[in-house]
């Protein structure tokens, strides 16, 4: 019996699970090589020769295998090409470019750019584990989500950010982002009920008045959740690192926003007081006038946007006073301050580009990968 046994497997030609991905492995290999010369393209019409599931196998098979060695040393499987550490970190970099490729052409929903993404995790995080270092994948899935939300596609930044801050706890970068994401969810819910008050009444709408309402409370409701997980993450980071300044404006409008104005106060004249970039510096004012403005200071919160213009004169801090203005009674000011404000648009706000994140660091970032992944 024991004969026949070794007879059929013999004949039917049994392989481990390694074996049947080695073909697919100098595949593999043949596009790293091509996306390490820089022909990213090339690399990624090579990489797309095998159907996802082929290259998940191809890639847990490379993985698993208990030769991997550290420090660039060849690691070859029983029959299939040897992997160094380098060519792991250049094939979990093309993956990732894949995954950045297919999200411009997918819609989304797909599963294929969330599919690169996971096997670029797999392979550098068996570089981490190798190089007893952080994954790379830490920066890779940060800049898949910067990308998204510099595009002003938060649905795809969130939903790139949410799965990395859940598989990479306590990375600043990945809170941040997480928490800016939170942060223009929280806004878009609160415009969405905004629009409802008034459409839900319309009779060209098609919402009833009791329906329009449960549209209205789920907008709030969403709103307050949002708020709540952007301060968590913003409180995250500053646990970590009490002298991170971004994480410090965020949550000093995000205080505001949730009704606690005292709080984004002290957070916000911290930084007014601190010397900071003069992104920050502007930012920081500008918050502070609003902060002030919840609480009815209204003398206050003109000094605040007076301030902010000091530090640049963009639109932001000029319209906030010119509607700070109106409200004083000073319909004369008011008045002209808008109107300079709408005929004079050649300074930068950076008001007009706070929901899109880090938005300056990208390219340095991906250009830092880019080359890491190509030594």
């Amino acid at each position: 019996m024991t004969l026949v046994l070794a007879w059929l497997l013999l004949w039917f030609g049994v392989q481990d699970p390694g074996q049947k991905t080695v073909p697919h492995q100098w595949r593999l290999l043949t596009a790293v090589e091509t996306y390490r010369a820089g022909d990213t393209a090339a690399a990624l019409e090579m990489l797309a020769a095998d159907d996802l599931e082929t290259q998940w196998e191809t890639a847990r098979a490379i993985t698993r295998n208990p030769r991997l060695a550290v420090a660039g040393e060849p690691a070859p499987g029983p029959a299939g090409p040897p992997w160094t550490v380098a060519m792991l970190r250049a094939a979990g970099a093309l993956h990732m470019e894949a995954a950045l490729d297919t999200f411009d052409r997918a819609g989304p929903r797909a599963v294929a750019p969330v599919r690169h993404v996971e096997m670029g995790e797999i392979f550098l995080d068996a570089v981490g584990r190798l190089e007893e270092r952080p994954s790379d994948a830490i920066r890779w899935e940060w800049a898949l989500g910067q990308h998204a939300l510099s595009d002003g596609i938060f649905h795809r930044a969130r939903l790139l950010l949410h799965r990395a801050c859940d598989r990479y706890p306590g990375q600043i970068p990945l809170l941040l982002a997480c928490g800016t994401v939170h942060e223009v969810y929280a806004t878009v819910n609160a415009d969405t009920a905004t629009a409802l008050r008034g459409a839900g009444f319309m009779s060209s709408s098609g919402l009833t008045r009791d329906s329009a309402a449960r549209v209205l409370m789920r907008a709030r409701s969403a709103r307050t959740d949002n708020l709540r997980r952007a301060r968590s993450a913003f409180e995250e980071v500053l646990g970590i690192e009490p002298s991170n300044t971004e994480a410090a404006l965020r949550l000093g409008r995000v205080r505001v926003e949730e009704g606690d104005a005292e709080a984004a106060v002290t957070l916000l004249e911290a930084l007014v007081r601190a010397r900071n970039d003069q992104r920050t510096a502007y930012l920081s004012r500008l918050l502070l006038g609003r902060a002030h403005e919840r609480l009815e200071r209204f003398d206050r919160a003109a000094a605040a946007f007076r301030d902010a213009i000091s530090v640049s004169p963009a639109q932001s801090a000029r319209l906030a006073l010119a509607y700070r203005l109106h409200g004083e009674g000073d319909g004369a000011r008011a008045v002209w301050l808008a109107e300079e404000v709408a005929e004079d648009r050649k300074v930068e706000d950076p008001w007009w580009a706070y929901r899109f994140g880090q938005y300056w660091l990208l390219n340095d970032v991906l250009a830092a990968l880019r080359a890491e992944a190509r030594q």
